[in-house]
């Protein structure tokens, strides 16, 4: 799991993101959470049990380390029936982030500038 979570615009507490190799989009649960969304994009999503999920919209999420990093994160989907939110390792790859996975921590750094947005440790689910 990573420990990826801070105040919104509205100061709520965002749920924590889970890094997720087999998720194809990220993902996120809350309709507040958003920064910037496309409320007409419809789709849906299907898990890796076979579950299926509608998607109502598209946008960007702020998303804040505990150190009070923030990056901004975009083509996010709104998937309301989620109980947390997903970070793609795909997705994050094709957005110019880097991953390293090394001594059960996994960096999530910026290619642009070699920042380094989160160092996140692994948790069994």
């Amino acid at each position: 799991m990573v420990a990826l979570s801070c105040l919104n615009g509205e100061q709520k507490l965002q749920l924590p993101w889970m890094v997720d190799s087999g998720c194809s989009n990220q993902m996120i649960g809350d309709l507040e959470s958003f920064t910037d969304i496309d409320e007409k994009y419809r789709s849906q999503v299907k898990f890796g049990d076979g579950k299926k999920l509608k998607v109502e919209g598209k946008g960007k999420v702020v998303v804040c380390t505990e150190e009070g990093n923030k990056t901004l994160i975009r083509d996010v989907l709104h998937v309301p029936e989620l109980t947390l939110n997903l970070l793609s390792v795909g997705q994050l790859m094709l957005k110019n982030y880097k991953l390293l996975f090394d001594n059960g921590v996994c960096e999530i750094i910026n290619k642009a500038d070699n920042f380094m947005v989160a160092k996140v440790p692994m948790t069994s689910n």
